[in-house]
């Protein structure tokens, strides 16, 4: 009975994955700020690889130019982080970046350095495609490791509610989830210099990290909101389609 739930769960993850693309805009205090393109791909039956990608729109164009990628390659059964590249374009850092597993060590690489995590770590990228598309109590109030950039956190997500959004007229009905980030003392890697201003700004202490998740396929982020001590950013679905 398990074999069939599991292959029905890989089954729907692949059907609703395959070539699919999502656009969003992050608007801060309120203001359309950042272009977010979000597409997934299926590898193999068991690899997928999701991209985002933010560019800088309206007044934050002017004094704040972004254009950042990042790509995750991970286990669908698993969401266990396979590779991550990033290429950063923005005022105060300008890199390529990369991680990848060494199936033979059982270590992630990233130049010159080697090192560990618990088995079957993700990270922010496929975490968010975990919670789309696992079952509610699977991912409700457990402790999943991440690897970010060098360093080891414990994520969790906290269901809050269902609730309907509306998006061009039409009613979304969604999960909502709050996200809880913890950092691993003394699991910090030197990787890099400094930090895009994604991958900094959604670890920061005492973040509210909210995300709503339509309930039936495909299975979008309608919305996602950071509260950092006050500044709302809010990423929202461009359209229903």
């Amino acid at each position: 009975m398990k074999k069939i739930i599991f292959f029905i769960f890989i089954n729907n993850f692949i059907l609703s994955t395959e070539n699919e693309s999502f656009k969003y805009i992050i608007s801060f205090l309120g203001i359309p700020s950042v272009e977010l393109s979000i597409s997934n791909e299926i590898i193999d039956n068991n690899i997928s690889t999701t991209i985002f990608s933010a560019k800088s729109v309206s007044i934050l164009d002017n004094f704040f130019k972004i254009d950042n990628y990042y790509s995750t390659i991970y286990n669908i059964n698993t969401f266990k982080m396979l590779e991550y590249t990033s290429n950063i374009n923005q005022p105060n850092a300008k890199y390529d970046f990369n991680i990848k597993w060494n199936d033979k060590y059982k270590k992630y690489d990233c130049l010159d350095i080697s090192y560990e995590r618990p088995k079957e770590t993700n990270n922010i990228f496929s975490l968010l495609q975990r919670v789309r598309f696992e079952p509610k109590d699977k991912v409700d109030a457990i402790w999943i490791p991440i690897e970010h950039e060098g360093t080891l956190f414990n994520a969790r997500f906290l269901w809050v509610d269902s609730v309907k959004i509306e998006i061009d007229s039409i009613n979304i009905k969604t999960n909502h989830f709050k996200l809880d980030l913890e950092k691993e003392e003394n699991s910090q890697k030197k990787l890099k210099e400094i930090s895009d201003v994604f991958n900094w700004g959604i670890t920061l202490d005492n973040n509210i990290r909210q995300i709503w998740i339509e309930k039936e396929e495909p299975y979008r982020i309608i919305k996602a909101e950071v509260d950092v001590k006050g500044l709302k950013f809010k990423a929202s679905l461009k359209n229903s389609n």
